[in-house]
């Protein structure tokens, strides 16, 4: 693109040519029909003026034509640079206004999926993921309380893996029989047993509803309260309460939700973007999720059905990538693989520095 200076440069130059033109054109004739100071330089006797001005002056005009018209393709050519970055820019921002709006309409459509979760019209939306994060820990609880017991020394990986399937799927005889077809058949036995447990304490909770405490202590007493002693060191006890039948599966409410939340963003990983643009995109989606759907979305992708946040089809990390648990609140995150060690990036999570604040 032609700057100011290189304007002024060409007008300059253009009006001192066209002075000098105009000076040599007038001043010639009185040069010629002068005897020349110069011995030998006569042109008194040349004949017509006319003739002598038009072959001295010829080449100076051709000069001046060529210079004009190597300007006036100089200027075409500078124009048609301009003109065509004035083009990719306008196909630039085409490009960025269609992204746009998919990328928002994709949003606007997750936000109504988070609205439509619901759990027998007693916890909706957002809240609906506090109570189902809580119900995935004690499922994974269950399962490690089981592992220790009869020493089937899973990864917490595996743990976290069956666990969460089991929370997602349900107990129940379809339910049971899709999880152990997608398990491997080592984990049958284990996951018998884990189906037996977990439909007990189904039972408890049911009973709990009807106020039915036999065999239940005192201060355990609450309707729709499930427990489970842990037996470690510190004989810690989990908990589980909700006015909803537990371990009946939450598939129709987070498979879609995941489903779609992994559409937006390969939409973006998969664009023409820099790279920095599209971690601003998906800063702006991450500040959709709330603490607790963060929490969800870590411990699926260590199952056989969330493993593509982990490795996509380019064998990113899309979770690392894009700081996509960057507000994940990190004591919550206590059980299954350690999240620190998974995601040590420096300044990768909010709580860092939060911790770093309340340790000055």
């Amino acid at each position: 693109m032609a700057t100011k200076k290189e304007f002024k440069m060409m007008s300059l130059g253009m009006t001192v040519l066209i002075i000098f033109c105009a000076f040599l054109i007038l001043s010639m004739p009185y040069f010629l029909i002068k005897k020349s100071f110069i011995g030998g330089m006569d042109f008194t006797g040349t004949g017509q003026i006319g003739d002598t001005i038009g072959g001295i002056t010829a080449p100076f005009i051709g000069i001046a034509t060529s210079v004009l018209t190597f300007l006036a393709f100089f200027v075409q050519y500078k124009f048609n640079i301009q003109q065509n970055e004035r083009i990719d820019k306008q196909d630039e921002e085409i490009k960025i206004d269609k992204f746009e709006n998919r990328f928002y309409s994709l949003l606007s459509i997750l936000r109504e999926n988070i609205a439509e979760i619901s759990i027998k019209d007693e916890y909706k939306s957002r809240r609906a993921f506090v109570y189902m994060f809580n119900e995935f820990r004690f499922c994974y609880y269950e399962l490690s309380v089981i592992n220790v017991e009869n020493r089937y020394c899973l990864s917490e990986n595996e743990l976290t893996n069956i666990s969460f399937l089991v929370f997602m799927f349900g107990i129940g005889n379809t339910s049971d029989d899709v999880i152990i077809s997608i398990l491997e058949p080592r984990f049958k036995d284990l996951l018998i047993n884990y189906l037996m447990r977990l439909e007990q304490k189904q039972e408890i909770w049911s009973e709990s509803m009807v106020n039915n405490f036999a065999n239940i202590e005192e201060q355990d007493k609450v309707p729709g309260k499930i427990i489970l002693k842990l037996n470690d060191e510190l004989d810690r006890k989990i908990t589980f309460m909700s006015k909803y039948k537990p371990f009946a599966g939450h598939l129709s409410r987070l498979g879609h939700y995941f489903r779609h939340l992994y559409h937006i963003v390969s939409y973006v990983e998969n664009s023409t973007l820099s790279e920095d643009n599209k971690k601003d995109y998906i800063k702006t989606l991450r500040a959709q999720l709330s603490a607790h759907e963060q929490l969800l979305l870590y411990y699926n992708s260590y199952t056989s059905l969330g493993s593509s946040w982990r490795s996509n089809d380019n064998g990113k990390n899309l979770l690392l990538e894009y700081k996509l648990l960057r507000n994940i609140p990190i004591p919550l995150a206590d059980f299954g693989p350690k999240i620190r060690v998974e995601y040590d990036e420096p300044n990768y999570f909010e709580w860092e520095q939060v911790e770093e604040l309340f340790n000055r």
